[in-house]
């Protein structure tokens, strides 16, 4: 594994900004059907982040990697599998947002919206697909809630409603 980055403290802000490259093993079924080290997946690609307190009543957490997934290896010479590792997207975002209201119980309202992007359900080309892989779909989720402090005794109780998933994107995981 590579990583290297640089990180901008703004005061009520910071901001990460890395480039990175990860090698791992990459298992799948050879062709007697047995689960073996195919060859290796390389994910290569620049991440960042940011979170950031605007007030005393307004944060936001943002996290997104664009990357370059491929596979290599006698698995992938051989056309066992596809040049993509399965399940892994070329693109993911998550925004976390949370705004204290000032209401008694320190009660917050938040959001969050995630984006994963498409991705192989396969690790097997198919012919039928013009020799591609099967992807799923990138999808886009929305969730909402609210936080409230409840004293109970010499503690207090944190109370939690979430909504997620409000727009009902349909995704696969």
């Amino acid at each position: 594994q590579y990583e290297g980055g640089v990180r901008w403290d703004m005061g009520k802000a910071q901001l990460v900004l890395a480039a990175f490259q990860i090698t791992k093993p990459n298992f799948g079924y050879d062709a007697t059907r047995r689960f073996v080290v195919l060859g290796d997946q390389r994910h290569r690609g620049v991440e960042a982040s940011l979170a950031a307190h605007f007030n005393k009543k307004f944060d936001v957490l943002f996290g997104a990697y664009l990357m370059d997934p491929t596979v290599s290896g006698p698995g992938r010479t051989a056309n066992v599998v596809g040049p993509r590792p399965t399940g892994v997207p070329k693109v993911y975002a998550r925004m976390d947002a949370s705004w204290n209201t000032g209401l008694p119980g320190a009660t917050a309202l938040t959001a969050t919206v995630e984006h994963l992007g498409g991705r192989p359900a396969t690790a097997t080309q198919f012919a039928h697909l013009g020799g591609k892989q099967l992807m799923l779909p990138s999808v886009t989720m929305v969730d909402l809630g609210t936080r409230h402090v409840v004293p109970f005794g010499k503690t207090t109780i944190g109370a939690r409603i979430l909504v997620r998933n409000v727009f009902d994107a349909k995704a696969w995981h």
